[in-house]
């Protein structure tokens, strides 16, 4: 027999019994194991998903039409609960790590083709056939992490095709590409205009000093600084300069070299470096902007007004 000892309550337990932690998988691995079954029967997941209208849209208590989804989808969401059965604590060491890396890696691609999902519902205006007056109000609907900023990327990559490709390839997390998209969009009514300036500038001047010194120094800062024989300086300059000699329009131009910059950049630094290459960009509307910002000041002769106002002689 085992020997009893007290808990930290002061109640007795018996040694070499279950601890609670054990306990505490073994119900989470009896709830996950109940709830495949029963999705297997049902043949749909029944918690954790609100897809597409389904579940959130029709009556209450209604059962979603699983016909209306492709196989693609439907192969999907029918592996998740297998997925979420699973208890990693008790995968080997390797497997669990290379199982989390490949689910990290999912995360993105899915994320990925989720806006461009959402980028087609936009399009085709589908959000009506579920009466939702908008894209974002459909968002709304399905109680969806997805933000604003997010339904706002997924509209923008149709126009954008090489940040839209780096993100479906997982070269470039969603969250990142929002920020280029961001300093893309604030750029887009600046350049391709008539005559070819930027901001008043010449515009094959402006890109080459954006896009052919810029990106190379901001890019050489956040390697701390890299010699000139290096090669992953020749192979970014080679790089630069085939963008800047393109036969493209000014637009694309500028999102080949963001894209290449937020590739070799911690997400952390991007923003500030972004930032920096939408001011070189743009120096009349970067002096415009600190004009604003100044303190507006009373002429000599209103200040004399002013000052015999409030101290008559």
């Amino acid at each position: 027999m085992f020997e009893p000892v007290e808990d930290v309550f002061g109640n007795p337990i018996v040694a070499g019994a279950p601890t609670c932690a054990q306990v505490f998988a073994d119900r989470m691995r009896a709830a996950a194991e109940a709830e495949a079954a029963a999705t297997a029967t049902a043949g749909w997941p029944t918690a954790g998903f609100a897809t597409a209208g389904f579940g959130t849209a029709g009556p209450e208590g209604a059962q979603p039409d699983t016909s209306l989804l492709s196989p693609p989808v439907q192969a999907l969401l029918g592996a998740v609960p297998a997925v979420l059965a699973q208890q990693p604590v008790e995968l080997p060491g390797p497997q669990a790590l290379a199982d989390t890396a490949a689910l990290l890696t999912a995360v993105e691609q899915l994320h990925a083709a989720v806006l461009g999902r959402v980028a087609d519902v936009d399009a085709r205006k589908l959000h009506t056939l579920h009466g939702a007056p908008s894209t974002g109000s459909w968002i709304a609907q399905q109680q969806t992490s997805l933000d604003r900023g997010e339904v706002a990327l997924a509209k923008r990559l149709a126009g954008l095709p090489l940040l839209q490709e780096a993100v479906r390839a997982g070269r470039l997390s969603v969250a990142v590409a929002e920020q280029v998209g961001k300093a893309l969009a604030k750029l887009r009514r600046h350049v391709d205009r008539p005559g070819g300036l930027i901001d008043g500038q010449d515009g094959e001047e402006v890109l080459l000093g954006v896009i052919g010194h810029g990106v190379p120094d901001l890019i050489c800062q956040a390697l701390g600084g890299l010699a000139d024989d290096d090669p992953r300086l020749s192979d970014v300059l080679t790089r630069l300069a085939d963008i800047v000699e393109s036969a493209t329009c000014q637009l694309a131009r500028l999102e080949a070299g963001f894209v290449l910059l937020a590739q070799q950049l911690e997400p952390h630094a991007l923003p500030d470096a972004l930032k920096m290459l939408i001011d070189a960009c743009l120096p009349n509307e970067l002096e415009k902007r600190a004009a604003a910002r100044q303190p507006r000041l009373h002429p000599p002769a209103q200040c004399r007004r002013i000052r015999l106002a409030h101290h008559p002689r």
